[in-house]
């Protein structure tokens, strides 16, 4: 092995000789994130290593865009499977990055639901931009980060450049367009608010905290990370976000007293509010009960059904089974594991008619 410093840049080169062959293992300037793996022979140290570097920048980098929030977890008694139900907020170029994880349930909120108006009040309010802002270099993905000056000549850019979207956005607004045609010009600048839910992470982490990952999905894989790891799972065979305390005990109860009809009205409440990814409405105000239950009815009840939301809401597949009776199998919990999603019950005529 061999540590040569490269002509120019104060860094550092790590070379290994294979079998009379030279493989350019590591290329590392002063500049933190940069590294080029140029062989498939590194062995599992070596990797290690530059894993822990790279991610441990991105991790420590200051942003206003990622944020994740524990809505609901929830430890079923009788599996012993954990669900959790994080609601993430990020730059939403990465939404189609997200979208490929088969195991997670998502639903973000809507661009064509949101007025401009507030839109533009979000995003000029926390704007989307890169976490960091890396040269071009071949292939997919550049390792080596711009210095101070060109960073910040970047910013300047990236913001006129929101700056003349909005004017644009405007425009098309003062027309009469539709918010859903307007609210594209800006998709570059905003963040998405986005609930995800699964009892399987393992692999999502092993994927996104990793070198090779995009460096704003190593940000929002590690805060999803932290946030679970810090948190403390309630004992439950009913799963059901943004309930309220008093809504959750409510719908326990009724439960208990086998008033399932009941019981299920607050887990369509649950889907309703996963649909809008909040409490609140789109104009922020606090949702009723009646209009969470129509929300649910336009989406969940309409023919083709919007069932998607109702992925997020989960009851233990020991529990379902005792209610009606060995009804239910492993498969019917599809990406989750022991515990069925409401959306099964939603579509089943039989269970829908029943409890639904």
């Amino acid at each position: 092995m061999v540590l040569k410093p490269p002509p120019n840049n104060g860094g550092f080169s790590l070379s290994i000789k294979i079998k009379s062959n030279w493989y350019i293992i590591l290329r590392r300037p002063s500049l933190k994130v940069a590294f080029i793996i140029y062989t498939k022979l590194i062995g599992a140290s070596m990797s290690e290593r530059m894993i822990s570097d790279m991610v441990d920048y991105i991790q420590k980098t200051p942003s206003n865009n990622y944020k994740a929030e524990i809505i609901a977890d929830t430890l079923d008694p009788f599996t012993k499977k954990r669900i959790t139900s994080v609601q993430v907020t990020f730059p939403r170029a990465i939404l189609p990055q997200l979208n490929t994880h088969g195991a997670l349930a998502r639903s973000a909120s809507s661009t064509r639901a949101i007025p401009t108006k507030r839109y533009i009040e979000d995003l000029v309010a926390n704007t989307a931009e890169p976490l960091v802002w890396l040269l071009n270099e071949p292939g997919m993905q550049g390792y080596t980060e711009a210095d101070s000056e060109k960073a910040s000549r970047c910013k300047t850019i990236w913001y006129e450049a929101r700056d003349k979207m909005i004017e644009l956005a405007q425009q098309l607004a003062d027309e009469g367009i539709h918010k859903e045609y307007v609210n594209h010009l800006l998709n570059p600048f905003v963040l998405s608010r986005v609930i995800i839910t699964a009892t399987e992470w393992d692999n999502f982490f092993k994927l996104r905290i990793h070198e090779a990952a995009q460096p704003g999905f190593i940000k929002l894989a590690s805060l999803i990370k932290q946030a679970m790891d810090s948190s403390t799972p309630d004992i439950s065979d009913i799963h059901a976000p943004y309930l309220t305390d008093e809504e959750h005990a409510e719908m326990i109860g009724a439960v208990k007293q086998c008033n399932y009809v009941y019981a299920f009205s607050f887990l369509k409440i649950s889907a309703a509010r996963c649909a809008r990814v909040s409490y609140l409405n789109h104009d922020g105000n606090k949702t009723t009960i009646e209009q969470d239950l129509n929300l649910y009815k336009r989406l969940i009840e309409a023919d083709p059904m919007h069932a998607s939301p109702s992925e997020h809401v989960a009851i233990s597949l020991t529990r379902l089974n005792w209610m009606k009776k060995n009804y239910f199998k492993e498969s019917d919990c599809r990406r989750l594991r022991g515990l069925v999603p409401l959306r099964v019950i939603a579509e089943n005529p039989e269970t829908r008619k029943i409890w639904l």
